[in-house]
């Protein structure tokens, strides 16, 4: 028995990859089916749900979530929010309840703007890349829930991302680096489909597997599929062209995330937070009642296991 076999982490099946100039993105697929019901986040704001800010003067870190729906609602790890005083990122995966009110931990990603054109907050088209999510996962490692942890982190890998893509924003907003680089983003997210099924998938460049999203239900999957693509594809600017990674990459990548202990704890909502950490790898996510509902997943640079590309037996698909 593996360590996360009861979260089901070893009932995920990591599909044929689609490739599209040396960026593979791998499918993950589920070997059991859903048992814990919810919408995303896009469909409860259009439900009638809302996401504010803690007061009228506002905090950086802290945003409250608003559910008057009869639904779960899933909000995603790093799932963006535009709008009201300055847009955010979901510092965690948290899962309400119906008819809830929550205050969620975030960071910003638009450092220069505190002013208020919007009472609320919309869900943005795009999620940030694996970049960014990354470094909010390492130093929230330890304190997932405790605010403004990941802060300056986050500003200086928002920064770093504007001066690599050559893309400057007034207001230091990481939605405006999808708006300037919005054709490659496009012409690189265009070359791939989610398949029937799916919930999840691997994405590898540069002959290195560097993250993975996964969540419960394929017709969540469906609502976040563009939103993650689309920061897979910023972060592959620039990068492309390179060693093709195969299926069996992705596989021991997935078998290193099982063999971690986890670290569980209360959840901001429902479930319970859960953390991975090892050699090349680190992970966080969301369990409710024994069930993996969300999980995301990176690669990180120290330690010898770091995943890298072996040479595939199998020929990917080619888009």
């Amino acid at each position: 028995m593996t360590k996360l076999d009861h979260a089901t982490l070893l009932a995920l099946t990591v599909g044929e990859p689609s490739i599209h100039r040396g960026m593979s993105i791998a499918p993950i697929f589920p070997r059991t089916g859903p048992v814990a019901e919810y919408v995303t986040l896009g469909e409860a704001l259009a439900l009638g749900a809302s996401v504010e800010e803690v007061s009228e003067e506002g905090s950086v870190s802290r945003l409250v979530f608003w559910n008057p729906t009869p639904e779960r609602v899933l909000l995603y790890d790093g799932e963006e929010l535009v709008g009201a005083k300055q847009n955010r990122i979901l510092d965690v995966a948290v899962l309400a309840d119906a008819k809830s009110e929550l205050t969620i931990p975030v960071s910003c990603v638009e450092r220069g703007r505190w002013s208020r054109p919007t009472m609320t907050f919309h869900d943005a088209p795009a999620a940030p890349g694996p970049r960014v999510r990354r470094v909010k996962a390492q130093h929230l490692a330890g304190a997932p829930a405790r605010p403004g942890v990941a802060q300056g982190a986050v500003w200086e890998e928002v920064s770093r991302r504007e001066a690599e893509l050559g893309a400057a924003s007034p207001t230091s907003a990481h939605q405006d680096l999808f708006a300037a680089r919005a054709e490659d983003v496009e012409r690189v997210s265009g070359a791939f489909r989610p398949a029937p099924g799916q919930c999840g998938m691997a994405m590898a460049i540069e002959g290195r597997v560097l993250c993975l999203d996964y969540v419960s239900r394929p017709e969540a999957f469906v609502h976040l599929f563009p939103k993650l693509l689309a920061g897979y594809a910023l972060d592959a600017i620039g990068r492309l062209d390179g060693p093709v990674v195969g299926r069996e990459t992705f596989e021991l990548f997935v078998d290193g995330l099982a063999e971690r202990e986890p670290t569980r704890r209360p959840s901001v909502g429902l479930g319970e937070d859960l953390r991975l950490a090892g050699p090349g790898s680190i992970g966080s996510g969301l369990m409710l009642d024994g069930e993996l509902i969300q999980l995301s997943a990176y690669a990180v640079d120290e330690g010898p296991g770091r995943p890298v590309a072996a040479p595939s037996r199998r020929r990917p698909r080619m888009v």
